[in-house]
């Protein structure tokens, strides 16, 4: 059933013959799942859902937390420090973006990985949610870490306080910062989507 159809099709802006115009479904059908008195098919519902743009889930769940969309503003190394595309302070100007419920926080962004030393947890193209908020260092927490050379994917490890890669590549080694290679904590990553595609 689309138990959230009404609200959504209220929060759109869409009415019942808007919404037969954009999908082809007659008032009488779409007026028979507005009150939840038949089951559409499920390609009705996709339909439905393309037309409100809105993922299915948010029409047919029973309790409807809201999906936060989260702006993927670029890439980030997961191997040597690389320069990062764009400036992670312009996220106004960001037009591809990835959908996540259950996260709190002002500012959260996401970045495609690039490379292989973090492939245990990250393969490369998978994409990382990051908290700027949540910059206190934990000992095994994921971070994006950046110096004036560019912005890199790693593990913190508090003893001795390094940077360290999570990867079945052995090439990769941790990074000690010092005076002359001093990091700067952008955010710990908070969530990590494996399948983009």
């Amino acid at each position: 059933m689309l138990k959230n159809l009404k609200r959504v099709m209220k929060e759109k802006g869409f009415t019942r013959r808007d919404l037969e115009r954009a999908t082809g479904i007659s008032y009488q059908q779409l007026n028979r799942y507005v009150h939840c008195e038949v089951n559409p098919r499920p390609d009705k519902i996709e339909l439905i859902a393309h037309a409100l743009n809105v993922d299915v889930i948010e029409l047919i769940a029973d309790r409807y937390t809201p999906t936060q969309k989260i702006p993927i503003i670029s890439w980030v190394s997961a191997g040597r420090v690389k320069e990062v595309e764009n400036d992670i302070s312009l996220l106004e100007e960001t037009t591809s973006f990835i959908s996540a419920d259950d996260l709190d926080g002002d500012n959260i962004f996401a970045l495609r990985v690039d490379g292989d030393s973090m492939n245990r947890c990250a393969l490369p193209g998978s994409i990382v949610i990051v908290d700027p908020n949540k910059q206190y260092l934990i000992d095994r927490k994921l971070y994006i870490f950046s110096n004036a050379d560019g912005a890199l994917f790693k593990m913190y490890r508090a003893s001795p306080p390094r940077l360290e890669p999570y990867s079945y590549n052995a090439e990769h080694e941790a990074i000690y910062p010092n005076e002359e290679n001093n990091y700067n904590v952008v955010g710990q990553v908070v969530r990590i989507v494996y399948n983009t595609a």
